[in-house]
């Protein structure tokens, strides 16, 4: 990770850096990935963050919860020193989100906390509104939409906050151990 954080702020002063947020389901705990690219690294794996704990109490990983986990991960790409030792400050000037309201939100948080930032939806959340059209237009898949939806209410929810709360509450009843159902989804 240290590799490639050196890469992508090497050249960051000349050609900036792109920052990659998204709100992901790693292994039954929410999380957001924070990704950064940049002129010799494409692809650069920022941080994870667990956001399970925020869930489990039953709150919600809205705009200031996020912008607080983000702001700590540019100031690093600033601090850190290129090849030359020398930092760079405004090396990020483009957030790259996915379309949720409080994602958004986030971004236009850290876009007037640093001016030079601009924000802008990832494609993989439009595909996704695509998707979600297709599902509410078709009646087949609105049936099987509308079944889906029941069996997440009925088998500990796919959603983060009850997610983390059932699991939370698994684990006390079984020594530690989480047990749960198979989430279902539309694709399965």
């Amino acid at each position: 990770m240290n590799e490639n954080l050196d890469n992508a702020v090497d050249e960051g002063d000349e050609f900036s850096l792109i920052a990659y947020g998204d709100l992901a389901t790693i292994v039954k705990h929410a999380c957001v990935k924070f990704l950064v690219s940049g002129a010799n690294n494409p692809f650069g794996i920022m941080d994870f963050i667990d956001c399970s704990e925020q869930c489990a109490a039953g709150q919600k990983k809205d705009a200031e919860y996020l912008a607080a986990k983000f702001i700590p991960l540019i100031k690093k790409l600033e601090d850190r020193p290129k090849i030359d030792g020398k930092k760079t400050t405004g090396i990020v000037d483009l957030v790259v989100f996915d379309g949720a309201t409080n994602v958004q939100k986030a971004g236009q948080i850290l876009a007037a906390r640093y001016p030079r930032i601009t924000v802008l939806h990832e494609a993989e959340h439009v595909m996704g509104l695509v998707f979600s059209d297709i599902f509410k237009k078709c009646p087949e898949f609105v049936q099987m939409k509308n079944i889906c939806r029941e069996l997440r209410n009925v088998f500990g929810s796919v959603r983060h906050a009850p997610a983390a709360m059932f699991r939370k509450r698994a684990k006390e009843h079984n020594n530690g151990r989480m047990i749960g159902f198979i989430k279902p989804s539309e694709c399965r």
